[in-house]
């Protein structure tokens, strides 16, 4: 197993100042990060979520290399197919535990929502669907929040799938007030991109991955400087 990064037991960041410097690093590279974006959606809308792994790597690195001042191409979005069993596996997996959460919590509102249906007080009915419909997306978030990370940790220490995956979730969990202020505000920016007839999370969603990114670089750059010289 190789050693994963021991970080300091907390890193501060302002989420509106993070956002407002990956918004530098997006608007520096639209055309790659926004046609990377698309083509990301297309693939994932025809086939499935079976090549999200290493087509995640390679938008994740490309807003790495954008949050750090670095250049951007487009060769770099394929780059996850350098490790394609790694990554495909690490998409398959959280793929499948979103789903698997998703059932375990859809399953029982269905059962309890036919349970309590009645034509003429339709209220219990619909509180049941609305909790248990927002419920459903909890393990997807939770996923997200803790492992959406892992790919860089796999670029940036050469790490396994696994050791990737802790590493992710033991940097988020140190400092999880800030990874979820941070994830709160980007999911608002998603949201905000669906309103505008879905077209806006085209251009959205790559700002909110450099904004991951740029949470990670600033959490690995407060490693190196914990570091004893």
């Amino acid at each position: 197993m190789i050693d994963q990064p021991q970080y300091p037991e907390r890193v501060t960041f302002r989420t509106a100042e993070l956002l407002s410097t990956s918004w530098q690093g997006f608007s520096r590279n639209f055309a790659v990060l926004f046609f990377s974006y698309l083509l990301f959606s297309l693939i994932n809308g025809s086939i499935g979520p079976f090549l999200v792994g290493p087509l995640w790597y390679g938008l994740c690195l490309q807003s790495l290399n954008a949050a750090r001042g670095e250049l951007v191409t487009f060769e770099q979005f394929f780059a996850g197919f350098n490790k394609f069993l790694p990554t495909f596996a690490m998409g398959l997996l959280m793929s499948a535990a979103c789903l698997a959460g998703f059932l375990v919590l859809i399953v029982p509102t269905c059962v309890l929502a036919y349970l309590v249906f009645d034509p003429y007080n339709r209220f219990p009915f619909i509180l049941i669907t609305s909790c248990g419909g927002a419920a459903t997306l909890l393990p997807t978030v939770g996923v997200v929040l803790f492992y959406g990370p892992a790919v860089l940790f796999m670029h940036e220490y050469n790490l396994g799938m696994w050791d990737a995956l802790e590493a992710s979730r033991a940097m988020v969990w140190r400092n999880l007030k800030q990874w979820c202020e941070l994830w709160a505000a980007i999911t608002l920016l998603h949201l905000a991109g669906l309103l505008l007839c879905c077209v806006g999370a085209f251009f959205t969603t790559p700002w909110m991955i450099v904004g991951l990114a740029e949470g990670f670089r600033r959490e690995q750059a407060a490693l190196q400087a914990a570091k004893p010289v």
